[in-house]
């Protein structure tokens, strides 16, 4: 749980700064193979900062303490673990032949 005050970014060269640092956290090193937004592009797109003022992180290891009745009830208990990856990438359908997959979506593909 985060809580801060959101605070709009409107100066361009910082707008385009966020959106990089955000693009290259999904897909690391896209923002260098792509071309860079346009003015029109990010005067069109609202990027907001959120300054941490608080924080509050809940971690479970292991298993869940559950009193007797519960363990004695009817209701499975457990852990669901959660696993990410990548699917075959689609390519646009209007994607000119003879476009390779870039570098940073074939590292995601091995990871």
């Amino acid at each position: 749980m985060l809580f801060g005050q959101c605070q709009a970014i409107t100066e361009p060269e910082a707008k385009r700064r966020a959106l990089e640092v955000i693009t290259d956290a999904l897909i690391p090193g896209r923002s260098a193979e792509v071309r860079a937004s346009t003015a029109m592009e990010l005067a069109a797109v609202l990027v907001l900062a959120l300054p941490i003022a608080e924080w509050s992180l809940k971690v479970s290891e292991g298993w869940p303490d559950d009193p007797p009745g519960d363990v004695a009830g009817p209701a499975w208990a457990g852990v669901l673990p959660v696993v990410q990856r990548y699917d075959l990438p689609l390519a646009a359908p209007d994607l000119r032949d003879g476009i390779p997959l870039p570098a940073s979506v074939r590292r995601l593909l091995v990871s």
